[in-house]
């Protein structure tokens, strides 16, 4: 039995995705949240198989590249698949670097990828949804910037001042 625990800032996405792995025998969900200030001590709590995590987390001051190698680096045998909307491909390159097992993009039909997914990522191996896979290409092909300059910018893109991504990356 895979035991696997979600983190989504919406609700509802938490109670659809419980729905559709409900109907896998093999799987069982052992917590979820929607807050990520909670994540390092649920991990620590109950060590899930497989974290399945998305990445928007509006006013939670979450910088999901580091909480992954955090993560990964705490809780080695962890495994994390990131499930969400984002299909920026700069998120899906450096999430795989920093030790992601997957990566699914929630337009593409999540729920007939979704138990395959954790299996797969549980097992070691990598899971990329299609439209995840084409974005991880791209963004292999066209951005030169260091995977640190990436998490930069993206903070400074969100908002934050340069004292707060200084504190949001220790």
């Amino acid at each position: 039995m895979l035991r696997v625990a979600l983190m989504d800032d919406h609700p509802l996405m938490l109670k659809v995705v419980s729905q559709e792995l409900a109907q896998a025998l093999d799987i069982k969900i052992v917590w979820k949240t929607t807050d990520s200030a909670e994540l390092t001590e649920r991990v620590k709590r109950d060590l899930p198989d497989v974290l399945v995590l998305d990445l928007g987390f509006a006013q939670q001051h979450f910088e999901p590249v580091n909480a992954v190698r955090d993560l990964r680096a705490r809780f080695p045998n962890m495994a994390i698949l990131i499930l969400t909307s984002y299909d920026d491909p700069v998120w899906v390159d450096e999430l795989m670097r920093a030790g992601a097992g997957g990566y699914i993009l929630k337009s593409d039909d999540f729920s007939l990828r979704l138990p395959d997914a954790i299996r797969t990522v549980a097992q070691g191996r990598p899971f990329l949804s299609p439209s995840a896979a084409s974005a991880l290409s791209d963004s292999r092909r066209k951005y030169t910037l260091t995977s640190r300059e990436r998490t930069i910018l993206r903070l400074a893109a969100e908002g934050l001042t340069n004292g707060e991504i200084a504190q949001s990356l220790g």
